[in-house]
């Protein structure tokens, strides 16, 4: 999603940040400080990039509408924008599923044509 550089950005879900050495470890695509929230009940990664000024670190329980870092274009060659996957625990990349029904989004009229 395409944002200004230094939107702070908030969690919607509550969730513990993951070890950034555990199962589902991100690779330098998605910015040097990108992490992962677990969220309770283990069902699923939250996967945050592209950010900077990180107020979360490993092991922190994350609380909805908490502030959890600034989005930045850090490791993005197309400019500042929030990197937002989601992927079962602990899985890879290629395990990624729709966000859409966490986002909580209405398509609009361009992008359903």
């Amino acid at each position: 999603m395409a944002l200004n550089c230094g939107t702070p950005m908030y969690a919607g879900v509550r969730g513990t940040v993951v070890a950034s050495e555990s199962g589902g470890r991100l690779g330098p695509a998605y910015g040097p400080w990108a992490f992962r929230i677990r969220t309770t009940g283990q069902r699923y990664d939250i996967v945050i990039g592209h950010v900077r000024t990180v107020l979360v670190r490993a092991g922190d329980v994350i609380e909805p509408h908490q502030r959890i870092a600034l989005v930045s274009d850090a490791g993005a060659p197309d400019g500042c924008h929030l990197h937002f996957e989601v992927r079962p625990a602990a899985a890879s990349y290629a395990e990624a599923t729709n966000p859409r029904s966490l986002l909580d989004l209405t398509p609009s009229r361009e992008t359903t044509r």
